[in-house]
């Protein structure tokens, strides 16, 4: 039982984490983007 309730929660913090390294790479991409222009 604690095994499935921890499944949903490891998978939303790999997310979380996920959606945070991709906005922090497309925030840099952006700034990039801008200085080369």
């Amino acid at each position: 039982m604690g095994n499935v309730a921890n499944v949903p929660r490891n998978r939303v913090a790999k997310i979380a984490l996920m959606h945070q390294y991709l906005a922090q790479n497309a925030n840099h991409i952006c700034r990039n983007g801008i200085e080369s222009q």
